[in-house]
């Protein structure tokens, strides 16, 4: 993910880039809110997927929008997991995608699917029958995930 130093991104001011690795680029970025230095990785998928989840109980569509939008582009050129977009998808509300891309998480034995599924972060946006559906698909207990 290419970035244009002095870049704003959310609360952070991009600086400059520090190195690559297995995780992506990682970013020499200042944290406005705390006013000091960080480093932080952008493109990286797992990131992108937390950051989706507090966009939607936040409400912000357009940027979730955006979110998916450069996630799906990005699939047409390398891997992303399948989880990543389910749960991107189920944030922006789009839950007949979020379980497409949901059930196919589960199929293909993802590593993560079970933590994120469990979360109630996540779970606040797929509750209900097919929720439920995906933990006896893997052999687990309905996840009440209140508790």
């Amino acid at each position: 993910m290419r970035i244009a130093p002095y870049t704003q991104l959310g609360p952070y001011e991009i600086l400059s880039l520090i190195g690559e690795g297995g995780m992506g680029e990682v970013w020499k970025a200042r944290d406005t809110r705390l006013n000091r230095i960080v480093a932080m990785v952008p493109g990286n998928l797992w990131l992108i997927a937390s950051r989706s989840v507090a966009l939607g109980h936040m409400g912000q569509r357009d940027a979730l929008r955006e979110v998916l939008e450069s996630l799906l582009q990005r699939a047409t050129k390398e891997y992303v997991p399948s989880l990543i977009l389910g749960v991107v998808h189920a944030a922006a509300g789009y839950s007949a995608e979020a379980f497409r891309w949901l059930d196919a998480a589960v199929d293909e034995r993802q590593p993560w699917t079970v933590p994120f599924l469990m979360s109630p972060v996540v779970a606040d946006f797929v509750r209900g029958p097919r929720y439920d559906n995906l933990f006896r698909r893997m052999n687990l207990p309905a996840h009440d995930p209140q508790n």
